[in-house]
């Protein structure tokens, strides 16, 4: 609480004096577009938040409160305008305005029957990243499944410590990396977070296979987790939303082989084309994260835009890799769990970014998986 408060304090100081937009202004950031990246829109953000990831969640309340802040200090415009006028290096808008996107990742359901109508109401327009295996099943993100899963098992298994061990051995999991996931039970999030960063994909679905099948979660909460149909996409696609791909099936890219990646990459442009009789343009790094051999993917898929969630560009591919900033329910609350415009500002203007190097493996090759 106390850290909240302070943070509270000093966000109302630095936009009261109008001195984070004088930082901004500092860095040169103040002008430039500014690409918003959302997961999911909830009605309840409580009740949501008690079997989902939490930092993937905004209240439809929230999310309004957010739109409209930003909307009066920037101009919202599609996402190929944005993207073309960053080409350009004409940043403002016919307003003066510095230009701003908003996007969604995943694809969930709640995209199309939350945030899109919130977005139409308001005029504002949508891009959609979606992940072309989940679209019109039943099934989950892989992330989603596990902290989901272990979530459950805290509350139905007697040990699970124990009992999570021995899943994870007989998901292959190298001993050293179990041992640090295990020391992460008790924290569903933070487990599921390692898993996605240590493992290989064909190790987190095992796992995630394996949990599936020896849990129970709740299954009034599951349809949460659908993703939008094809007649969802097409039905947005005519409105002008904005489709672009998440690859196939979500696999973090830097710990995947070449093929791998390039299958996930390009495999998604053509069935998204196919589908939707439309140029597909975009794409979204899964966690925002890349590497070298995603850049080369990418490029060679054929996509003209990619976009990362850091401020890391690369200099020879700088519209492959375009930073977006990731806002949830709490992204701009205050001690009191209020919505906070001082801390909103703060944010858009980058006075919370971290201030050391980006610990993420950008330029390594991903030719070989990191864990053995």
């Amino acid at each position: 609480m106390l850290r909240k408060l302070a943070k509270a304090g000093f966000a109302a100081g630095m936009h009261r004096t109008g001195f984070d937009r004088m930082l901004a202004a500092g860095k040169g950031t103040d002008q430039l577009p500014l690409v918003l990246s959302y997961h999911r829109v909830v009605e309840n953000f409580e009740r949501s938040a008690a079997n989902s990831i939490s930092p993937m969640l905004v209240s439809t309340g929230t999310f309004e409160k957010q739109l409209d802040f930003i909307g009066q200090r920037y101009e919202f415009v599609p996402l190929d305008e944005l993207a073309q006028a960053f080409e350009a290096g004409r940043t403002p808008g016919k307003n003066r305005k510095p230009l701003a996107a908003v996007t969604f990742d995943d694809g969930y359901g709640d995209t199309y029957y939350h945030a899109y109508p919130i977005l139409k109401r308001k005029g504002i327009p949508l891009a959609v990243f979606v992940v072309t295996d989940l679209v019109g099943s039943t099934g989950m993100q892989v992330h989603d499944e596990l902290h989901l899963m272990l979530r459950s098992a805290l509350t139905q298994w007697a040990r699970p410590s124990q009992q999570v061990a021995e899943l994870l051995e007989q998901a292959g999991v190298a001993p050293t990396i179990k041992t640090l996931l295990c020391d992460q039970v008790l924290d569903p999030f933070r487990f599921t977070r390692l898993c996605l960063e240590l493992l290989p994909n064909a190790q987190t679905t095992r796992l995630a296979e394996l949990l599936r099948n020896n849990v129970s979660p709740p299954s009034d909460t599951l349809h949460e987790f659908h993703s939008v149909s094809w007649e969802m996409l097409q039905h947005m696609v005519k409105h002008g939303v904005t489709v672009g791909s998440h690859t196939k099936s979500h696999k973090l890219l830097v710990n995947e082989t070449f093929p791998t990646i390039l299958d996930e990459i390009k495999g998604s442009r053509i069935e998204l084309e196919q589908r939707l009789g439309k140029k597909i343009r975009h794409f979204a790094y899964p966690d925002g994260r890349f590497n070298t051999d995603a850049l080369h993917a990418v490029a060679a898929a054929g996509y003209r835009y990619a976009y990362t969630t850091c401020m890391h560009r690369d200099s020879q591919q700088p519209m492959l890799t375009i930073p977006r900033r990731v806002l949830w329910e709490h992204s701009c609350v205050d001690g009191f769990g209020r919505f906070s415009p001082s801390i909103l500002s703060c944010q858009l203007n980058g006075i919370f970014d971290p201030a050391t190097k980006c610990q993420q493996r950008h330029w390594e090759s991903a030719s070989v998986s990191p864990v053995q």
